[in-house]
């Protein structure tokens, strides 16, 4: 993150030029917030695959899949 965008966290919220600055950023903050969000689907696919190789039961196996999922998903929604 560029440090004008983290020196612009300390600031109170409602300066003008802070605005300008997050619209300025906004295209690539939200490229990276995309990207993320595709790591995170490889990252619930890979641990999909990992517990059926672990030779859990199907059912077991998605259930984990899931619940890791819904926690890597629930991280991500904490910083977008």
């Amino acid at each position: 993150m560029p440090a004008e965008v983290r020196r612009m966290e300390q600031k109170p919220r409602f300066l003008g030029s802070d605005r300008l600055a997050v619209l300025q950023y906004q295209d690539q903050l939200q490229t990276l917030l995309n990207e993320e969000e595709e790591i995170l689907k490889h990252i619930q696919s890979c641990l999909h695959a990992v517990a059926t190789l672990q030779y859990l039961p199907e059912e077991q196996a998605r259930r984990e899949a899931e619940a890791a999922a819904e926690n890597l998903l629930e991280d991500y929604s904490e910083f977008s």
